[in-house]
């Protein structure tokens, strides 16, 4: 398994990481705890065993209530809670659940139903996920609206919920949950079951889940991306649903009046077709961990920024992945490779030679969630540098 947070290598093209002396995993900071499962308390005679003095209920002739000698001899009014037409009180669901039947995603999970408000959606720019297909849910409370004050950091009302399904090589394996609750954002992987009938929640995650390559994370590993955003959400802003494909793009949210602070027109993004293609794809790929939220926590002034903004520009030197990689130098020369990103030279570029390095080498970048090299992006950063 792949480290679940790796710090040294989130802005600047240092040494690898792995795990810790004793084989665990290091723990991302703010990770959710693990999911405790409450179990309903359970009724007299549920556990199977002898009642009263030892003989079973279920060979008395009368059950009934008995007369208390204390009483003058008469019984004691049953309670309504011990008839047979009393209602069992229903069970409490966990949080977060313990079934995706349970998340609110589907009125019927049987015939994939959606439930009342949720809606798809799709990113502009996509994560690579070793070439899973993916399908995508967003929820949004009735009546309420996203902060949108600042469009390159959405902020969201609590009780909002995104839901993302992995399917690999034709099997549906896993369908995560990001849900914001009152204290805090809570993720999960739930893993389908064999007949499809429903998926269970797993915060542990499972390597060649549902007999795939297919790696489901745990919750510590899924919070080493997303604590990358401010309000945890990945995919969910201006510059990713600025498009007219799906159900939930940012003109319908502002047609039924759910952002705070409409924007006033699209985003501005660099006008070069080839630009674009790699400097999305990173934003996509690379950006949640190198942002400048990221570089202020970890003291990085001059840091790696591989983020696309809202309101940029439409030159391609001007974007900031351009402005803290092309032609700077870098602390430690892996490969003798002075600088991040060689103008015109992609073979001479640290950024680049990372990004080729095989899944799993402890200088290879993205460091942590894939198996398969993203050739598609890959392709683009170079033919981007090459073009400089």
């Amino acid at each position: 398994m792949r480290p679940a947070w790796c710090p040294a290598l989130l802005f600047v093209w240092g040494a690898g990481c792995g795990e810790t002396a004793d084989g665990a995993m290091p723990e991302a900071p703010g990770a959710s705890p693990p999911m405790m499962v409450v179990e309903p308390p359970k009724t007299n005679g549920d556990d199977g065993m002898p009642m009263g003095n030892g003989q079973d209920a279920s060979l008395d002739p009368d059950p009934g209530p008995k007369p208390d000698a204390h009483s003058g001899g008469q019984a004691p009014e049953p309670d309504a809670s011990d008839t047979p037409d009393a209602a069992a009180p229903e069970p409490e669901i966990e949080s977060p659940p313990a079934l995706l039947s349970q998340t609110g995603l589907y009125a019927d999970i049987g015939s994939e139903t959606l439930a009342d408000g949720v809606v798809t959606y799709r990113p502009r720019f996509e994560l690579w996920s070793d070439g899973a297909e993916k399908r995508r849910w967003f929820y949004l409370p009735e009546g309420t609206q996203i902060d949108t004050s600042d469009m390159d950091k959405w902020r969201f009302p609590v009780g909002t919920k995104a839901w993302k399904e992995f399917t690999r090589d034709g099997v549906r394996v896993e369908t995560r949950l990001v849900e914001k609750t009152d204290e805090g954002w809570e993720l999960i992987a739930y893993i389908w079951r064999e007949d499809g009938s429903d998926a269970d929640a797993d915060d542990l995650g499972m390597e060649n889940a549902r007999g795939t390559p297919h790696d489901v994370p745990g919750t510590t590993l899924c919070n080493s991306c997303h604590l990358g955003q401010p309000d945890r959400l990945l995919g969910i802003s201006a510059l990713q649903l600025w498009h007219d494909d799906g159900d939930m793009t940012v003109q319908s949210l502002m047609a039924e009046g759910r952002l705070t602070n409409p924007p006033a027109g699209p985003p501005t993004l660099p006008s070069d077709p080839t630009a674009l293609n790699a400097l999305g794809g990173m934003h996509a790929n690379c950006g949640s961990c190198h942002t400048p939220e990221h570089l202020e926590v970890f003291d990085k002034a001059d840091g790696l920024i591989l983020t696309l903004p809202y309101g940029g520009s439409t030159d391609p030197t001007q974007a900031p992945a351009y402005m803290t990689a092309v032609g700077v130098a870098v602390d430690n020369a892996l490969g003798d490779l002075p600088e991040r990103i060689a103008a015109g030279a992609p073979d001479q570029s640290q950024l680049f030679y990372r990004m080729e390095l095989p899944p799993g080498d402890e200088d290879g970048m993205p460091p942590t969630a894939v198996e398969l090299p993203n050739t598609e992006l890959i392709t683009a950063v170079r033919t981007w540098i090459e073009m400089m």
